[in-house]
């Protein structure tokens, strides 16, 4: 927690230590401390207790409604009760509910997340370019695609992995080859490289398309890996704000209860567990909030993002800028 909201929580349960019980207001009380520490499953557990007809504060009961709806999936709820404040007459809570609407939306792959807020941070999405080396590829369908720049012809190596292995020994072996360079590849190849081409294709050999896969790709005295997931998970990573988004491939709808790992890279070299969970209804999950000061010693996170139908994957991130 931080300080303040830390000294307020202890405060709370001080004088709540002296009450034979809770009232309807205090378990209203817990619930905003609860939710602010990411204690959900005990935040909802006081919610549940509160009958809206006891409550003076009806407006801070409903927009934890929407937010326990968010938290349960029950999205066409959430939407119920954020809309009913449409219309609201105090601005800062009719954009709180606007917000919500605007996740709703997102959650249901009808529109684009709404900026209610141009001003707000949390609202705007950061569009991180790409940076071209000699050559740089990705993979696009069961194809290899090469973008190069004044290099001949190159060498492709495969080697087969086990992703929630690799991850559990190494979190930051994503793209590194190096630790597979102790073992012949499982097979390689040769891309020819036209002379005067920018972009080459090269068709994944079958009997890789169905595995997951680290891919090294050397030319012009260089070598780069990228690790092909025969999966379905389209990842957002935005960095900007610590957040990833889970996407199903085909689809292209978000997927929820996605379960995310993530490890820290302190500034010091040692390699942690910082945090896991699902993502939620938008199929978005913030691995880098925490209510501690961890994030400011964190120097890069690796994510696990791994669903039993979906498949697995892997991404790394920088942590957010302060």
């Amino acid at each position: 927690l931080n300080d303040r909201l830390r000294g307020q929580y202890l405060k709370l349960l001080d004088v709540f230590k002296y009450k034979p019980a809770l009232t309807q207001q205090d378990h209203l009380i817990l619930t905003y401390y609860l939710f602010s520490q990411d204690r959900i499953e005990e935040g909802l557990a006081h919610f549940d207790k509160i009958d809206r007809k006891q409550v003076q504060e009806k407006l801070q009961y409903d927009y934890f409604a929407v937010n326990a709806a968010f938290y349960r999936l029950e999205i066409d709820k959430a939407e119920k009760i954020a809309k009913s404040y449409e219309n609201f007459s105090i601005d800062r809570w009719k954009k709180l509910f606007a917000e919500a609407l605007a996740h709703v939306n997102e959650a249901k792959a009808v529109l684009d997340p709404q900026v209610v807020d141009k001003e707000e941070r949390d609202q705007k999405m950061d569009q991180l370019a790409d940076t071209e080396p000699s050559f740089s590829f990705e993979f696009v369908d069961n194809q290899i695609r090469l973008e190069h720049k004044n290099i001949q012809d190159a060498q492709v190596r495969f080697y087969p992995m086990e992703v929630e292995l690799l991850f559990s020994r190494q979190p930051f072996a994503k793209n590194d080859a190096d630790h597979f360079t102790l073992v012949s590849p499982d097979g390689e190849g040769t891309i020819k490289i036209e002379k005067g081409t920018k972009q080459t294709t090269y068709q994944l050999p079958e009997k890789y398309r169905r595995k997951n896969v680290m891919i090294e790709i050397e030319a012009g005295g260089k070598r780069k890996a990228l690790a092909y997931y025969a999966n379905r998970l389209s990842t957002e990573v935005t960095e900007e704000y610590g957040r990833i988004r889970v996407l199903d491939k085909i689809t292209g709808k978000p997927l929820p209860k996605v379960y995310v790992k993530t490890y820290a890279r302190m500034n010091n070299g040692q390699v942690r567990f910082y945090k896991d969970g699902y993502t939620d209804l938008r199929g978005k999950f913030e691995y880098a909030s925490l209510n501690t000061d961890d994030l400011d010693q964190v120097q890069r996170f690796a994510l696990l993002v791994i669903d039993p139908d979906a498949g697995a994957q892997i991404e790394e991130a920088a942590p957010p800028s302060q």
